[in-house]
């Protein structure tokens, strides 16, 4: 059912695109795409469905941007949230903005952490700060930390290897 619903959307936005290239809109279009949190399949012990854990299968986004004449193709490697998804498309309509809590990939920006949460089960609090990302669990006390970068599926807990680190994104959170 999952794939099926994936394999539906695409048909339906392929279906928008060839209307608007029909019609010749495409140009003039943006389109603007973006998923909502991921699906957990027992990546990890107890993992299941999307609101209990904040490891990447459950949290991962992607967002996508089209226009054949603004870009080619973009790939941000930075670290983004919905709340960048506004401020983004702003900037490429030439829209001035003020006082948004987001910032536009476009823009020039400093790294910025990501925070991420659930409440569902246990106070889970984390954060993400490109190849790093902090989980605290409030109700059992415990840290972990990965590198994603060297560790994409999050089985590795650097918490006790890097202290200082762990410390600092506890503060962070809480």
């Amino acid at each position: 059912r999952y794939l099926n619903s994936l394999y539906y959307a695409d048909y339906v936005i392929g279906g928008i695109k060839d209307l608007l290239t029909k019609y010749k809109q495409l140009e003039k279009t943006i389109f603007v795409i973006f998923s909502d949190h991921g699906e957990a399949s027992y990546q990890h012990p107890y993992n299941q469905l999307h609101s209990i854990y904040l490891y990447d299968e459950n949290v991962k986004t992607i967002w996508l941007i089209y226009n054949p004449i603004l870009f080619k193709q973009l790939h941000y490697q930075g670290v983004t949230s919905h709340v960048d998804i506004a401020p983004t498309i702003l900037d490429l309509l030439s829209i001035k903005h003020e006082k948004m809590d987001g910032k536009s990939i476009f823009s020039d920006h400093t790294a910025k952490l990501a925070p991420i949460y659930t409440s569902f089960y246990h106070n889970n609090l984390g954060v993400r700060d490109g190849k790093w990302k902090y989980i605290l669990n409030k109700h059992y006390g415990s840290e972990e930390l990965y590198d994603l970068n060297l560790d994409p599926l999050e089985k590795i807990n650097l918490a006790n290897k890097h202290k200082d680190l762990t410390k600092q994104y506890k503060k962070n959170v809480l």
